[in-house]
């Protein structure tokens, strides 16, 4: 899943057409896993326009994974057996996604989709390529405070018995912060993607400590009445779940914010502000644990591609 965050970037694929067919508001919400994406959600699908609080899109990021893949490297995977032609496939991507999508809204009686999916941040670009009209919310967080809810959900995930594996769960936390700071780095590579009022970033902090500055933002860059609705309040969730959070189902709250000084060892720390330099810098994020070595900084920077 997240492999892909780690160098071969995806890029835009300008094949044209990407606004026939479908004509519908859609909304994409990504980010980076424990980057407040689950909040931005519920606060999204709190406008009575919007679907109810729904499980995470993980078809579309497969599928948007093997459009971005195939377009980029036919030569590899045997493309021109199966395809006349890249604007071929990309009619035919494009057209299996207004099916789902148009299936979805019949499905929850929605007029604007509201679909999330942290995974799914490496493709936006692809994605606001197919739907000019689309527009994308993207958490971001600070580097070490992701490092250490990502330390709580590994630590519940090991104490499980998981019959199929989890990839991401399977990685160390360098690698985990440095797929954060790779994330990050593809939508700033292909920020002109979306123009100049199609990609907004929302940091955690900030909606935790002003929601009603930052709600007034979201609802004015996507013109929805932004809340936490009842669907989020009585969602039944699975608590046993590794990324379950008790803060889910909840007002929003700024108790997490500076967890990491209870959390993560010295170590933890200096790797975590090594990998998680890009996002740092890029959002105006203090470190404000113990300095990391330039051997661990030039680890990282090779890892992201940076």
């Amino acid at each position: 899943m997240y492999q892909g965050w780690q160098g071969n970037w995806p890029r835009v694929i300008p094949l044209g057409g990407g606004g026939s067919g479908l004509d519908t508001s859609l909304i994409f919400v990504g980010g980076y896993p424990r980057t407040g994406t689950t909040l931005v959600h519920a606060l999204l699908c709190g406008d009575e326009r919007t679907n109810p609080v729904v499980g995470e899109c993980t078809f579309i990021e497969f599928l948007m994974q093997a459009y971005v893949i195939m377009t980029n490297e036919p030569e590899h995977h045997a493309f021109a057996d199966y395809w006349s032609n890249k604007e071929q496939f990309h009619d035919q991507i494009k057209g299996f996604l207004d099916q789902m999508i148009e299936n979805f809204k019949e499905i929850h009686q929605c007029e604007i989709p509201v679909f999330k999916r942290p995974h799914l941040t490496p493709y936006f670009s692809a994605l606001a390529e197919m739907y000019p009209e689309a527009k994308f919310v993207a958490t971001v967080r600070h580097p070490l405070d992701v490092a250490a809810s990502l330390k709580r959900v590994k630590r519940k995930y090991l104490r499980q018995d998981n019959p199929v594996p989890d990839p991401f769960m399977s990685t160390t936390l360098l690698d985990m912060i440095s797929g954060y700071s790779a994330a990050m780095l593809v939508l700033h590579k292909n920020s002109a993607a979306f123009g100049g009022n199609r990609l907004m970033y929302v940091k955690y902090e900030g909606l935790v400590n002003y929601p009603a500055t930052v709600i007034e933002r979201m609802n004015e860059f996507t013109g929805l009445d932004c809340r936490l609705g009842d669907d989020w309040k009585n969602r039944d969730y699975d608590k046993d779940a590794p990324f379950y959070s008790d803060l889910w189902s909840k007002g929003i709250s700024k108790k997490r914010v500076g967890s990491w000084k209870k959390i993560l060892n010295r170590e933890e720390v200096n790797l975590a502000q090594a990998a998680g330099a890009f996002v740092a810098e890029r959002f105006a994020y203090e470190m404000e644990g113990m300095p990391y070595e330039r051997d661990e900084f030039q680890r990282a920077a090779n890892f992201v591609g940076s």
